[in-house]
C-alpha cells in the first residue's frame, strides 16, 4: 500500500505553521514587555548638532558664531551628594566633522591652574593626542559617541584642561584613521574646550542631517563626577546612551517621520490587508499605531521644532510613539516569515 506522501507533507507543514504562529504570539508578548522596558530605561534625553555655516576656529574660545546659535545643555547629574559646578555643552556639525564646545566652571580656579601647570611641567608631557598612559588627571571630560545609534559599539574620547586628548574604540586605544583634535582655554571661571570629531573612519552617512547617534558626556574633576545621562556605575554601555541628532529639529523630523515612519506604515498597512485573517495581531497593532499618529503630528504643530523647548517636547512624545512603532516593525518582519508559502499550503 502506497503512503500518501502529499497528504503527510501537508500535515507536517500545517503543524509547522501552527508552531510558528504559537511562537509569533510569544514573540509579540515579549516585544510588548521588552519594548516597554527599553523605553523605561532609555528616557528621552537629546541634543541637536545643528549645521554650522562656518566651522568654529579651534582655539578653545567659544566665541564663534556657530556656538552662539547652537543647541546647548547644562543639566548634568552629580554622582554623589555634593552639588556640581556648572557644565555647559554645545554641538554643531558640517559635512566633514562633529564639533563639541564645553564650558566647565570651577570655584577654585587657582587650584585648576596649579593642576594644569603641574601636568605641563612633567618632562614627558605633550599636548594634543597622546597615549592613555600619558593622559594627565587635571580635570577632564569623557565623551561617548555611537554613530548611527547602533547600541552595540562606541567611541570614547577624553580631553583634559591641559589640552591632551586620547580615545578608544572597542578597547583599542588610538583606533582613529583621523584623530580627534581640540584646544582648551583656562578662563577666570574655569576652562573651556573645543573638540573636533572627524567623519573619516565613520560609516558613510553618519554625519548626514537627520541621523541619530548615541551620545553621553561625563565630567571628571575635583567636584563629584557629573554625567549628562545617568547610567549607573557603567558609563560605556551604548544601549543606555542619550541621543544626539545631526542637524536641527525640522531636518530630523523630515527624515524620521516624513521619509521614514509614514511610508513604512503605509507599506505595512497595505501588506496587512493582504494577509487578512492570518495576521490578526499585526492588524490590531497597525490600527493602534494609526490611531496614535495624528496625535504625534498634532504635537509637532503645537510645540514646533525650531526652538529647543519645542524640539524636546516633540522628541519625548516621539520616544513614546517609537517604542510602539518599533514593536510593529518587529511583528511585521515576523509575520512576513510566518505568513506566506506555509499559509498558502495550509489552505490547500
Amino acid at each position: 500500500m502506497e503512503r500518501d506522501n502529499d497528504g503527510e507533507n501537508k500535515m507536517i507543514l500545517r503543524n509547522r505553521l501552527s508552531f510558528y504562529r504559537g511562537r509569533q504570539v510569544v514573540l509579540v508578548l515579549l516585544l510588548l514587555v521588552v519594548g516597554g522596558l527599553v523605553h523605561a530605561e532609555g528616557a528621552a534625553k537629546v541634543i541637536c548638532a545643528g549645521r554650522a555655516a562656518t566651522p568654529p576656529v579651534i582655539d578653545g574660545v567659544l566665541d564663534d558664531a556657530c556656538w552662539q546659535n547652537a543647541d546647548w545643555r547644562d543639566d548634568f547629574i552629580p554622582l554623589g551628594s555634593t552639588p556640581l559646578e556648572r557644565t555647559t555643552m554645545r554641538l554643531v556639525s558640517d559635512d566633514r566633522n562633529l564639533y563639541v564646545g564645553v564650558e566647565c566652571v570651577w570655584k577654585n580656579v587657582s587650584r585648576l591652574q596649579a593642576l594644569v601647570t603641574e601636568a605641563r611641567a612633567k618632562p614627558d608631557f605633550t599636548g594634543g593626542f597622546v597615549d592613555i598612559n600619558r593622559f594627565a588627571g587635571c580635570g577632564s571630560l569623557e565623551l561617548f559617541f555611537d554613530p548611527g545609534a547602533t547600541m552595540a559599539n562606541h567611541y570614547q574620547v577624553l580631553i583634559n584642561a591641559a589640552g591632551q586628548i586620547c580615545g578608544q574604540y572597542k578597547g583599542n586605544w588610538d583606533p582613529f584613521k583621523t584623530r580627534p583634535s581640540g584646544a582648551v582655554k583656562i578662563t577666570d571661571t574655569g576652562w573651556t574646550a573645543e573638540l573636533v570629531f572627524p567623519d573619516q573612519g565613520l560609516h558613510q552617512g553618519d554625519l548626514q542631517p537627520g541621523r541619530e547617534w548615541g551620545f553621553n558626556m561625563v565630567r571628571n574633576d575635583e567636584t563629584p563626577v557629573g554625567i549628562w545621562k545617568d547610567m549607573g556605575a557603567v558609563f560605556n554601555e551604548p544601549k543606555q546612551f542619550a541621543r544626539l541628532v545631526i542637524g536641527d529639529g525640522p531636518t530630523w523630523w523630515r527624515g524620521t517621520w516624513e521619509k521614514g515612519v509614514v511610508p513604512s506604515f503605509s507599506q505595512m498597512s497595505t501588506d496587512a490587508e493582504a494577509y487578512g485573517k492570518t495576521a490578526p495581531l499585526l492588524t490590531a497593532l497597525i490600527q493602534e499605531v494609526g490611531r496614535r499618529m495624528p496625535a504625534m503630528e498634532e504635537t509637532v504643530q503645537t510645540a514646533g521644532l525650531t526652538t529647543s523647548g519645542g524640539f524636546l517636547q516633540v522628541y519625548a512624545k516621539y520616544a513614546e510613539f517609537s517604542a510602539l512603532f518599533h514593536r510593529l516593525e518587529a511583528l511585521y518582519a515576523t509575520t512576513k516569515l510566518t505568513t506566506g508559502p506555509l499559509a498558502e499550503t495550509e489552505k490547500r
